[in-house]
C-alpha cells in the first residue's frame, strides 16, 4: 500500500437525491486562511487569531518562496434535508499533504496534487446544524513534493453534498468493441458500502438523448463485495475516430 494514502474512493456527486430539494452547496466562498496556523486551530469555534477572508477562485494560495503551511477555516450551515442522508464533503484540488477536521475531530489525510478527493463526514455533523471545517494543507519541500508538479494549493471547487446511505462510492466506465468493430461491451466498475443492498439500474442514451438497450438493464448489488465489475453488451453502437 502506498504510504501516503489507500487507493482513492472519489464519491460521484449526484445530480439528484430522492428527499432532497437541494443536494450540493458549493463552498467557495466563506473560507478563513491563516499561514503557520497554531497546532490546534481545527478545534477553535471561533475564527482563529490571524487568519484572513479567503475564497477559492482556481488560482490559489500559493508562497513559492517559502512552500510553508497554511490552514484554512469556515463554518457552514448542513442543511436540515441532509438527515438521514449521508454527507460528503469533496475536495477539487489540494497541494500536497492535506489534514482535515470537523468539529474538532480528525477526519482523514490527503496526499496529492491536483486530484479530487472526498471525505464522508455524516459522523461528525448534524443535519440543521453548523459545522466547522478545518484543513491544514503542508507545501514544504519534504518527503515526494521534490519530485512532483509543484501547484498553488486549494484551488479547485469545495463541495457538500448529500448522497442515500446506499451510495456509490468508486466509479469507472470502459468500453471495447469487438474485433469486427461492430458490437460493443460497456465494463463498469463499482464500489459501495459492504453494508448496501438492492439493485443498480442502467439508463444507456446517445447524443440525441434516445434510449439504448442494455443487457441487463438491472443488476443485484452482491453482498459484502468491495468493488465489482459488471460486462453490458451494447448492439451496434454510433462509432467515432
Amino acid at each position: 500500500m502506498c504510504p501516503y494514502g489507500e487507493r482513492a474512493v472519489i464519491v460521484p456527486v449526484p445530480a439528484s437525491v430522492t428527499g432532497v430539494g437541494s443536494p450540493l452547496l458549493n463552498l467557495n466562498e466563506g473560507w478563513f486562511i491563516g499561514e503557520y496556523p497554531a497546532e490546534d486551530f481545527y478545534a477553535e469555534t471561533a475564527l482563529p487569531s490571524g487568519f484572513k477572508p479567503y475564497t477559492i477562485d482556481g488560482t490559489g494560495w500559493v508562497n513559492r518562496e517559502t512552500r510553508n503551511i497554511a490552514g484554512f477555516w469556515r463554518k457552514v450551515m448542513v442543511p436540515q434535508e441532509f438527515s438521514g442522508k449521508r454527507v460528503i464533503l469533496r475536495f477539487n484540488s489540494t497541494a500536497h499533504d492535506a489534514t482535515l477536521w470537523v468539529n474538532g475531530k480528525f477526519v482523514r489525510k490527503h496526499w496529492g496534487s491536483y486530484g479530487s478527493w472526498t471525505a464522508d463526514i455524516t459522523d461528525f455533523v448534524q443535519a440543521g446544524s453548523e459545522a466547522v471545517l478545518a484543513v491544514r494543507l503542508d507545501q514544504r519541500p519534504v518527503g515526494l513534493v521534490p519530485f512532483v508538479r509543484f501547484s498553488a494549493n486549494f484551488q479547485g471547487d469545495v463541495q457538500l453534498y448529500a448522497v442515500p446511505q446506499n451510495y456509490i462510492q468508486r466509479l469507472r466506465i470502459h468500453t471495447d468493441l469487438d474485433a469486427a468493430y461492430k458490437d460493443a461491451t460497456l465494463q463498469l466498475w463499482l464500489k459501495f458500502p459492504e453494508a448496501a443492498s438492492g439493485s443498480l439500474k442502467l439508463n444507456l442514451v446517445d447524443a440525441k438523448g434516445k434510449k439504448l438497450a442494455t443487457s441487463p438493464s438491472s443488476i443485484t448489488l452482491p453482498a459484502g463485495m468491495d468493488e465489482f465489475k459488471y460486462d453490458f453488451a451494447v448492439k451496434n453502437p454510433k462509432k467515432w475516430d
